[in-house]
């Protein structure tokens, strides 16, 4: 496939579990990491502005703020 064709050898195989659910009008998408980082848990969602409040759901416990970590970009 086209895809495939586009494969980096030299890049690991990413494979991660994606749940996605609505909670106060706001999407996320929950991915948990199985490679190459097994155990990582990363809670994505996207807002319209910066100045936009977002309530996490009271079952989300934040270990770390990863929004302007270069790292997680």
């Amino acid at each position: 496939s086209m895809l495939l064709a586009q494969v980096d050898p030299t890049k690991p195989v990413v494979k991660k579990k994606v749940r996605v659910f609505q909670h106060e009008m706001h999407y996320y998408e929950l991915e948990q990491w199985l490679e190459p980082h097994e155990g990582l848990v990363i809670l994505k969602t996207s807002v319209d502005t910066s100045v936009e409040k977002v309530n996490l759901p009271s079952f989300v416990k934040v270990r770390a703020d990863v929004t302007d970590d270069p790292n997680f970009s």
